[in-house]
């Protein structure tokens, strides 16, 4: 195999100087040529990446080597060594070249062992500047020229060990409410901030023999520093002042953690996650710009590690149990479902409430692992109760943060429910106002498959947010959850009574049903039935209870409730009779492919996952060759059974988001939706080898073949144009194709 050689580019009017250079360098470089400025220009243009260096002779037509020089000063080339050569032993033309940009001069005629030495040695220079360089841009942020995390982290590690008992203070530097700053300013306005931050900690390093400072991630800042309390304090706030004055039409305010080192052998890593949480004690809080890590945030965080470390065993275990409370309806008093909850049953603690272990496995994660252990464990619950002849009743379950976030979290439920065999509408689902307002576009979209899907929705806690009218407004639920503790929480009753009055109407008028939850008085639900509030739930009637006390205290009272089996049997027939109005309308009869009205109306665009940009469309027109044979000679049931089996291949060699439709008669259009080209092909060779596999005729001596065209653009318009160009031009590729093979 031949090895990969470095070029030269030789830039010189007469030829015979061209041979010389080429014949001297040939054996160590490969070599390209150039007559004038003008031609190296052109091929430094073309292969750029392969030059390693320049020998350019000054005295050209066209364009000499002085305008050479210039043009390529200050360009994306002007790294490579370029070697001026003349015939002009004149010291001025030496040193015009050399202020021109050249590395290196050399006078004809060439001497070999001079020119090899001189164009090695500028080569060697350039290597040397490109390394640095590249381990500058590894170590150092990219903005703001501070160290990286990595290097930040390194130089702190090494300064602690080079003085291991000295005390040193870690502090976590930066803006509160960055993101919202950085939409207001644009990218440039924020990576003016954080210069600005970098500068500040540039000035205060003089302030210390040593320390280490750098950019950690987005406008988090760290910085180490011997520890002197005055020093310290005097630096933050120093720091304080100078981000509170940076501007008058937008208010910067800093956010400082600081950890004091007690153990100068302590991973930096670890420092810098004490350090973030003592941050994290003053994030929400106004004019509070400091927070500092202390003994009881160290059992804090320790407990948090136990609850962590214990949970995943816990699951396996089985230590979660479901708790159930109930809810009544608010007109019969009779029971209407429940809420699902979790304790966990330690074995070493007893029973924990939720409240000190969920808010630890939300900032993990862990939460999603949970949530789903809760879905399933009810979805058992339910079809028990189915199988032993019982009218089950709706029971709600909670959606995290996390959940709400997860485009596929429709798949997931809908698998869940169909693999217990039980409806959509009795697994119904509660989401805090909190987590829609995180990405409302994404919930909302997320929130209407589900209902499309039979899928109940609940807004949980609502009116305890800040923006409860406008979210009604725009998001498509179900049913809404009043908190009773926050509105009676004040000493004003009858202001909350009047509030309280207004959203039952109002939803009443949006046909939205109203759950009033944390019911504790008598007083409480005479007020709530006065105002026809739907359901009830709360101390007042139930505590929260064990599965085993549900079956035997609340649901022979469902069986009494007339409403239950009413509503269930409607929540079902409403998702069936979608589900079959959508394959008649859709669904193509004999394969169960989508149709071309599936097509027409632009359906395959609903399969994006929610909030995801449309960037590309590709469409695989394809028809089996020799369908009307297969027909002829094997009778059209023979040809049904194909058809048949080719849209089983293709449905499934097919992502989610990815549609396919039969088109007509042998014809089959397929649609990726920002599906890169490259992968759009090797799918379609993926396809051709599966459909290859399918069999027919007599003992199964006959194997399918398929031609296919392909149209791919990144230019999409909503037009019928549109559809009419792709199918065209998949339809004169496909003819194509089947010329070749004729």
């Amino acid at each position: 195999m031949k090895e990969d050689r470095n070029t030269i580019l030789i830039v010189e009017d007469q030829k015979i100087n061209r041979t010389i250079l080429r014949y001297m360098i040939q054996k160590d470089y490969d070599v390209l040529e150039a007559e004038n400025g003008a031609e190296a220009w052109k091929i430094l243009e073309q292969k750029n990446e392969e030059i390693i260096a320049i020998l350019l002779d000054i005295v050209m037509p066209v364009m000499d080597g002085y305008e050479f020089l210039r043009k390529i000063k200050g360009s994306s080339w002007d790294s490579i060594p370029i070697i001026a050569m003349t015939g002009d032993n004149d010291i001025s033309t030496e040193e015009r070249t050399l202020e021109l940009g050249a590395w290196d001069f050399i006078i004809k005629p060439y001497k070999e062992r001079i020119l090899m030495t001189r164009l090695k040695n500028a080569i060697a220079r350039s290597r040397m500047g490109y390394l640095k360089q590249m381990k500058h841009m590894a170590e150092h942020d990219s903005v703001t020229g501070l160290y990286n995390r990595v290097q930040f982290f390194k130089k702190t590690e090494e300064m602690l060990r080079k003085y291991p008992t000295e005390p040193f203070v870690f502090i976590r530097m930066d803006i509160k409410r960055f993101r919202l700053i950085n939409s207001y300013w644009g990218e440039e306005g924020g990576n003016r901030i954080l210069c600005f931050m970098a500068d500040l900690l540039r000035k205060i390093s003089g302030w210390y023999p040593y320390c280490a400072f750098g950019r950690i991630e987005s406008d988090i800042f760290g910085i180490c520093i011997p520890y002197e309390r005055r020093n310290c304090e005097n630096m933050v706030y120093f720091l304080i002042q100078k981000i509170l004055s940076y501007s008058t039409s937008f208010a910067l305010e800093p956010s400082f953690g600081i950890y004091r080192i007690e153990d100068n052998s302590t991973p930096v890593e670890n420092m810098f996650i004490l350090a973030t949480m003592a941050n994290r004690k003053i994030k929400n809080r106004y004019q509070d710009y400091v927070g500092i890590y202390d003994e009881k945030l160290g059992q804090q965080i320790m407990q948090e590690q136990e609850v962590f470390n214990d949970m995943r065993p816990a699951l396996e275990k089985e230590e979660f149990v479901i708790y159930f409370q109930p809810k009544y309806d608010g007109y019969t008093q009779l029971p209407y479902g429940a809420e699902a909850l979790i304790r966990w049953n330690h074995p070493k603690k007893g029973l924990i409430a939720p409240a000190q272990f969920i808010p630890v496995l939300e900032k993990n994660g862990f939460i999603e692992k949970l949530d789903y252990y809760v879905w399933e464990k009810v979805c058992q619950y339910i079809k028990k109760w189915k199988d032993q002849g019982l009218t089950p009743a709706p029971i709600s379950v909670n959606m995290s943060r996390v959940d709400c976030s997860n485009a596929g979290l429709p798949d997931k439920l809908t698998r869940l429910v169909r693999k217990y065999d039980i409806s959509p509408g009795l697994l119904q689902l509660e989401l805090t106002e909190s987590a829609y307002m995180d990405n409302p576009d994404f919930v909302n979209n997320m929130i209407c498959e589900l209902r499309k899907r039979g899928f109940r929705i609940m807004m949980d806690d609502f009116g305890s947010g800040f923006s409860s009218l406008n979210t009604l407004k725009d998001i498509q639920v179900d049913y809404l959850k009043l908190d009773m503790k926050f509105l009676f929480s004040h000493s004003d009753d009858f202001k909350s009574k009047r509030i309280l009055s207004s959203v039952v109407s109002m939803a009443k008028w949006l046909r939205l049903k109203v759950i009033a939850e944390g019911v504790e008085t008598e007083e409480q639900f005479d007020f709530l039935k006065r105002i026809q509030c739907d359901y009830v739930q709360g101390y007042y009637f139930s505590r929260p209870m064990p599965v085993s006390e549900y079956e035997e205290k609340i649901i022979p009272l469902i069986e009494k409730n007339p409403d239950i089996e009413d509503l269930t049997l409607q929540q079902q027939n409403a998702v069936y009779m979608s589900q079959d109005i959508y394959e008649k309308i859709y669904a193509d009869e004999l394969t169960g492919l989508y149709n071309r009205r599936f097509l027409n109306e632009w359906m395959f665009l609903d399969r994006m996952r929610p909030g995801e940009e449309l960037r590309s469309v590709a469409m695989i027109l394809m028809d089996i060759r020799s369908f009307k044979e297969i027909n002829d000679t094997y009778g059209h049931l023979e040809g049904d059974e194909v058809l048949v089996k080719v849209a089983s291949v293709l449905k499934t060699s097919v992502r989610d988001s990815d549609s396919v439709i039969r088109y007509g008669g042998d014809e089959f259009l397929v649609i990726f939706l920002n599906c890169p080209e490259k992968r759009v092909y090797s799918r379609m060779e993926e396809i051709c080898t599966l459909l290859a596999q399918i069999v027919y005729g007599e003992k199964g001596s006959r194997h399918i073949t398929a031609d296919f065209g392909i149209s791919y653009t990144e230019d999409f318009e909503k037009t019928k144009s549109f559809l009419n160009t792709m199918i065209s031009r998949a339809d004169s590729r496909m003819y194509e194709n089947k010329k070749k093979k004729m």
